[in-house]
């Protein structure tokens, strides 16, 4: 789907794999999505540098027979904004792929889980997960490499100096112990995620506590012995091992995370 009279202004987009990127142009944003909803359907939010939302610029056209949704900017505010996109709380979603360009932000819905192929984020662009659950299933017709470099490196600059204030893949929901863990499936021996069928080729990122190296939303010794097993091992630095702050390294700042986070965590996540 294509409307050839809008600007080529570069908007956060998320597009399944049956749209043509090249032809829709970067104001267009479509999904699939997986359940019959109803009327309860998705919304896309653009929101201002205060705030607010901003009206009488998005059009919205939905193909219900075929589970699909399309949203269009006419334009766009000259000052910074960012994409607040809302599903419903019963169903999930398979994209193609995310992409939010420089400066940018775009938040996704707390909560939820997400396939996605491949997540694209310009410098300076930041990918909110809050408390959802991501798979990137990133082998498709293209070849997609495994991307797990470039997710702890997204990581590394979403973390900060530790309050996931940075740009990249970060969450709003880290409040002194929460973090996005992350690690491949084949690491964790799972072939469930988040509720979903996953393989091999599957980079899972999830809202849990900072030091859950397996990201069964706790930090007990199972955690600890994942750090303790690779502390003294050189070459060795990601998440499931006990990099949680995606530094590249094992050492000392990552038990301060993990001790600091073993005696106030609540819940399960």
């Amino acid at each position: 789907w294509a409307d050839e009279t809008l600007a080529p202004v570069t908007a956060p987009s998320i597009r399944d794999a049956s749209l043509d990127p090249a032809s829709a142009g970067p104001l267009s944003l479509r999904f699939l999505y997986t359940e019959d909803i109803a009327d309860t359907l998705p919304t896309l939010t653009l929101v201002d540098s205060s705030g607010q939302p901003v009206a009488g610029m998005l059009h919205l056209n939905y193909d219900r027979p075929a589970h699909t949704a399309t949203f269009s900017f006419d334009a766009l505010p000259a000052d910074r904004y960012h994409a607040v996109l809302s599903t419903p709380g019963i169903a999930d979603f398979d994209y193609d792929f995310v992409y939010v360009p420089a400066g940018q932000r775009l938040a996704l819905p707390a909560g939820q889980n997400f396939v996605f192929q491949s997540i694209n984020l310009d410098p300076g662009a930041t990918l909110d997960l809050s408390t959802s659950s991501v798979v990137l299933d990133y082998t498709d017709v293209r070849g997609d490499q495994d991307p797990a470099g470039m997710i702890q490196a997204l990581l590394h600059n979403g973390y900060g100096s530790g309050d996931w204030s940075g740009t990249g893949l970060t969450t709003s929901a880290a409040n002194g112990t929460g973090a996005i863990a992350y690690d491949s499936s084949v690491d964790l021996d799972l072939n469930q995620f988040a509720g979903r069928s996953i393989d091999a080729t599957s980079i899972l990122l999830k809202f849990t506590y900072a030091g859950d190296a397996n990201l069964d939303g706790r930090v007990n010794g199972d955690d600890y012995f994942a750090i303790d097993s690779h502390v003294t091992l050189t070459g060795i630095h990601n998440y499931f091992n006990g990099d949680f702050n995606f530094d590249g390294a094992i050492n000392g700042d990552d038990y301060f995370l993990i001790d600091s986070v073993i005696d106030r965590q609540g819940i399960v996540l």
